[in-house]
């Protein structure tokens, strides 16, 4: 399946989370969830102020997921290194997480986007 075309931004947010990926790989007492979170906070607001932001979420968890298939083909096939398949787990761990959390996000920002409507016509003037 070829990877989906990222934007410059979307291409950031690409950088930023195989970076969270490869620290958590490398730091081994590394707590994931807050490091997740912080990055899906910012990487969420960036695309609620985008016009494409869900679909730019969608598309960052799918090239996040293969990232981590192709981690998982290509350590598959190779010898046993030390720590090397606790690594590469780990790595799969965070780029999987991240990805889930990308579509999660994105399914807010569309109810957010549907919600606000609604609410800029109740405000008063």
């Amino acid at each position: 399946m070829a990877s989906p075309r990222l934007t410059g931004l979307e291409f950031q947010w690409f950088t930023q989370s195989q970076l969270l990926a490869t620290n958590y790989q490398q730091s081994w007492r590394m707590d994931l969830e807050p490091s997740l979170s912080t990055l899906v906070s910012s990487i969420n607001e960036d695309a609620r102020s985008s016009l494409t932001g869900p679909q730019s979420l969608q598309r960052l968890a799918i090239r996040l997921e293969q990232s981590a298939d192709e981690i998982a083909a290509e350590d598959f096939g190779a010898p046993p290194r030390t720590n090397g398949r606790f690594e590469a787990d780990r790595r799969i761990t965070a780029l999987r997480c991240l990805a889930a959390k990308f579509v999660n996000a994105a399914g807010e920002v569309v109810a957010s986007n549907r919600d606000a409507p609604a609410e800029a016509n109740a405000r008063p003037n």
